[in-house]
């Protein structure tokens, strides 16, 4: 019979399957296929992980991601209602992190706000950094210019984000639309100066 894992192991393979997730997500976002997503070696991992812990809802998870990013963003959502994170032996902000995403590209930006807190909620959850740039982008299409431009600040200051370019450049939007024009030309020269932007 197999050893029930303590809280810590559990703690500890889920920030190991957050890792792994997230390197799968961004091939699904660079690849936006569904067939190069599922082959890459980043997603094959994930779900391998997955398995050995016989978490089935993170091959959920890998799938819904994928249906976000090849533009089925309904489908990916019917998907995410199947899951139950109350249940999970772990935090579900990897859960509520991928709602706020799918629920932003259906511009449900209310709902994409609401998840991306719940994520935020999550002490074990380790990338709130996406979360806070989610939100941003969620608060700047409802014209709340403000709460946007705090929320890619925290992005911008949570250590190991490695999308400061993204955030300096929607940031800068942000300030344009708002009106200020000068402060958009040095978030729009903070972005073109990060290295890999």
């Amino acid at each position: 019979m197999a050893k029930t894992p303590s809280p810590e192991e559990i703690e500890k393979n889920y920030r190991e399957f957050q890792k792994l997730f997230m390197a799968a997500r961004a091939i699904h976002r660079k690849t936006r296929n569904r067939d190069e997503a599922e082959k890459s070696p980043e997603h094959q991992a994930a779900l391998k992980f997955a398995h050995e812990q016989n978490w089935n809802w993170g091959e959920t998870l890998l799938r819904a991601s994928i249906l976000e990013w090849t533009n089925d963003a309904e489908a990916a959502l019917d998907l995410m209602q199947t899951l139950h994170p109350e249940e999970w032996p772990c935090g579900a902000g990897l859960y509520y992190f991928v709602c706020g995403g799918v629920e932003g590209k259906l511009k449900h930006w209310d709902e994409s706000i609401q998840a991306n807190k719940a994520a935020l909620n999550d002490p074990a959850f380790d990338y709130s950094c996406y979360t806070w740039s989610n939100m941003g982008l969620a608060y700047r299409e409802k014209g709340e210019y403000d709460q946007a431009i705090e929320c890619y600040q925290k992005a911008l200051d949570t250590p190991g984000f490695d999308s400061p370019g993204d955030a300096w450049y929607n940031m800068g939007s942000t300030y344009g639309e708002k009106g200020e024009q000068d402060r958009a030309i040095e978030c729009f020269q903070k972005a073109l100066d990060t290295p890999g932007y």
